[in-house]
């Protein structure tokens, strides 16, 4: 990542992060050459400001100010509320007719699927990352030992799974989930995440049009204006599903660099503080771990 130098900062712009700390907002940040904002200190929004919201689904201090006074806000807090709890996500996407997972609430329900359907995920946190609080119970399961879980969804077989990052409707990044090298034997096909043997790559991926379609409308159906939907491809069906909508995601490299120039093809108040990566990684495993977790 090579941040092009320079004084200017435009006032018009700011992100608002879920936490200051967080390293993708500061990226994001230096990258177009705004300033963060905290919560609850001194921010004052006028008429004309722009708020990038990155994955806060907390109103601040100043919420109804910025309201009162017209602000932009790219993502709300109540559509990123959605976002950041699977329960509330799945149920805003049914009824938008989105493809996803079959869910319940009820253990008992879940249950029986598990009994005669085939492997069941229960989710014993709504609003975890990363496999987060996800048990996968297989077919056959005793009711004495299956959990009692907020959500359940029955566990659909994927050849692929795919990020595919969405900004005012438009597809602007899309990456893939392969092995990582030395993990063939070892990795879990069924949560691809990095501790189960998978990263993100770029390089040669062509999904099917129902991918991004699906995660197209994901977003539109949570009233966001960007986020990245991970989206799984059951190749004998021929069918897309939605697995979760991250409106935090973390940003390296390309990644970032289309983020950036997103922002400020739709800002043309913004500069551009970022070179475009000239050789683009294979995968997310050559950067820090936290560096490419959703937040």
């Amino acid at each position: 990542i090579v941040l092009v130098t320079g004084d200017i900062m435009t006032k018009k712009v700011v992100v608002f992060p879920w936490k200051m700390q967080s390293t993708t907002a500061k990226r994001l940040a230096e990258s177009i050459g705004v300033r963060k904002v905290f919560p609850d200190k001194n921010y004052k929004p006028l008429s004309d400001h722009v708020i990038i919201n990155w994955g806060n689904s907390k109103k601040p201090l100043w919420w109804q100010a910025a309201v009162d006074r017209g602000v932009t806000i790219i993502n709300k807090p109540d559509s990123v509320a959605k976002a950041t709890n699977k329960l509330k996500t799945f149920e805003a996407l049914a009824a938008s007719g989105v493809r996803i997972p079959e869910f319940t609430t009820d253990r008992n329900v879940a249950f029986n699927w598990v009994t005669n359907d085939g492997p069941v995920c229960c989710r014993n946190t709504l609003n975890g990352h990363s496999a987060a609080g996800l048990v996968i119970v297989p077919e056959g399961e005793h009711i004495e030992i299956f959990p009692n879980s907020p959500l359940y969804t029955k566990y659909v077989k994927k050849k692929d799974e795919y990020r595919v990052h969405v900004f005012m409707g438009n597809i602007i990044d899309i990456t893939k989930k392969r092995l990582r090298n030395g993990m063939k034997d070892n990795a879990d096909y069924k949560v691809r995440n990095y501790s189960g043997g998978w990263i993100y790559a770029r390089e040669g991926i062509d999904p099917p049009a129902d991918v991004l379609n699906q995660a197209q409308q994901a977003i539109l159906s949570l009233g966001l204006d960007f986020g990245a939907v991970d989206v799984g491809w059951n190749d004998h069906y021929q069918e897309a599903l939605v697995y979760e909508v991250n409106s935090a995601p973390g940003l390296v490299g390309t990644t970032l660099y289309r983020y950036a120039s997103a922002l400020v093809s739709a800002f043309p108040q913004l500069t551009l503080h970022l070179e475009e990566p000239e050789n683009d990684f294979e995968g997310f495993d050559e950067f820090d771990l936290n560096d490419f977790i959703e937040e």
